[in-house]
């Protein structure tokens, strides 16, 4: 066997999160539908956009054993309480809030998050994304850490996996 050592892909500044309010179908994504979405990777947080979940194990017992196996649970995706830039005094449709404008309690729609391009990197066909069906929760304004002299103002946001997570989704070019 030969053994493979992957370099991996350095990590910062290679995802991209785009947001978008409708999809025809998102386990088939066009490319318009990418690019004519709310690209928030600027506004989110570092640290502080975590798709993830969890599957919870439980014990396979059976009679004539004399171990204790495991089988697994349902899948919950979620994704982490988000974070990201504000500014509370801009005006209406300022770029620089555009995040804070549309993610509005009650607002549905879908992150779609590419992974391992640079983020400035513009779409196209055959990339691969992933599709989060998302609810936005209240906005909160994130109190100032004590000893933050960096700090800049951000809202705290939870956000509901509404659906049917689709993972490694080619982009369609029409």
């Amino acid at each position: 066997m030969v053994a493979v050592f992957p370099p991996g892909i350095k990590a910062e500044g290679a995802s991209t999160v785009v947001f978008v309010p409708t999809l025809a179908d998102p386990a088939d994504v066009v490319l318009a539908e990418v690019t004519g979405g709310l690209d928030v990777s600027y506004f989110l947080k570092g640290g502080q956009f975590q798709p993830g979940g969890d599957q919870p194990k439980g014990d396979d017992r059976r009679y004539g054993s004399k171990e204790t196996f495991e089988v697994l649970g349902r899948d919950k995706p979620s994704i982490a309480d988000i974070q990201y830039v504000i500014d509370p005094q801009a005006a209406a449709a300022t770029p620089e809030n555009e995040a804070y404008e549309t993610f509005k309690a009650g607002v549905t729609g879908f992150f779609i998050i590419r992974w391992g391009l640079d983020v400035d990197a513009a779409f196209a066909a055959a990339q691969v994304v992933d599709v989060w069906p998302v609810m936005f929760g209240a906005q909160r304004k994130t109190p100032i850490a004590e000893n933050d002299e960096f700090a800049v103002l951000t809202a705290t946001q939870s956000v509901a996996v509404t659906g049917r997570v689709e993972y490694d989704v080619p982009i369609a070019a029409a």
